[in-house]
């Protein structure tokens, strides 16, 4: 049974909902509730003249009986099954995220070598940080509001998750354990110690520029940007101290996305 045909036999019995696009069809199906509702989803799409599948899903709101759904559906759909989403296929977007526990307000974020930021829905608690496409984007948002607004879910706490889209990476899964240093060198403190930085260094000319312009709402990328690149250096040193560590220690990181890389290998493996 080709791919496509499944899908079609699948949606019109409303086990998924298809959605035909401009370059490809999506075909989705909901998963979970709350907090935890996601989706994985199939999506159809023309390369040189060949049809192409690419899967979507966010691994980690997988529960084990949703997981072998999820096998048993591909197994269906795939002349190899759910196992050649590692023999053959090949990442072509990961998104990785930290979640702090601080309002979405108070993070003071920077992208050394980025020029491109997307505040059109600033209002709503979300930044975008990087051209659209790019190998590496960022997004910050408040995840907070976005459990509220779409689930109806009061987390009790201020949350802000960090972000960092990584694309056309070229790996398997199995060599995904290859990622290294994935949020690059994107900085991101709190405005308190932003604050706190700016009364210890009183006469420092490039910080105060800085710290004036963000606490008037400006951006911290736009402020960053408008310096020359000798003072960008230099606001970069000073607050480099002082800002979360994103990519942690390289043998912690280096064990995380291993036992993810392996975890997500038997998973589709099974």
């Amino acid at each position: 049974m080709s791919a496509l045909f499944g899908l079609e036999k699948m949606a019109a019995a409303g086990e998924m909902e298809k959605k035909p696009g401009k370059h490809c069809t999506r075909y989705s199906k909901r998963i979970g509730s709350g907090v935890n509702r996601t989706s994985v989803a199939i999506k159809l799409f023309p390369v040189k003249g060949s049809a192409s599948i690419a899967i979507e899903c966010t691994p980690s709101k997988l529960e084990p009986s949703e997981w072998a759904d999820f096998r048993e559906m591909l197994d269906k759909l795939l002349a190899g099954g759910a196992s050649e989403v590692v023999s053959h296929f090949t990442l072509s977007r990961v998104e990785i995220a930290m979640d702090v526990k601080i309002p979405f307000g108070e993070a003071v974020c920077i992208a050394p070598g980025m020029v491109t930021e997307n505040l059109k829905y600033l209002a709503d608690g979300t930044r975008y940080l990087g051209q659209k496409g790019a190998k590496r984007t960022f997004c910050i948002y408040d995840k907070r509001k976005q459990l509220a607004d779409r689930v109806a879910v009061d987390l009790g706490h201020d949350l802000t998750r960090i972000e960092v889209r990584l694309r056309h990476l070229g790996k398997s899964l199995a060599e995904m354990a290859g990622i290294e240093r994935p949020f690059g060198n994107l900085l991101v403190l709190r405005m308190s110690a932003l604050n706190k930085l700016h009364q210890s260094h009183p006469e420092d000319v490039v910080l105060d520029t800085f710290v004036s312009a963000v606490g008037n709402g400006g951006s911290a990328q736009e402020a960053y940007l408008k310096l020359s690149k000798h003072y960008r250096k230099h606001l970069l040193g000073l607050l480099a101290p002082h800002s979360l560590p994103l990519n942690g220690k390289a043998d912690f990181w280096g064990d995380w996305i291993q036992k993810k890389s392996k975890l997500l290998v038997s998973n589709f493996a099974k």
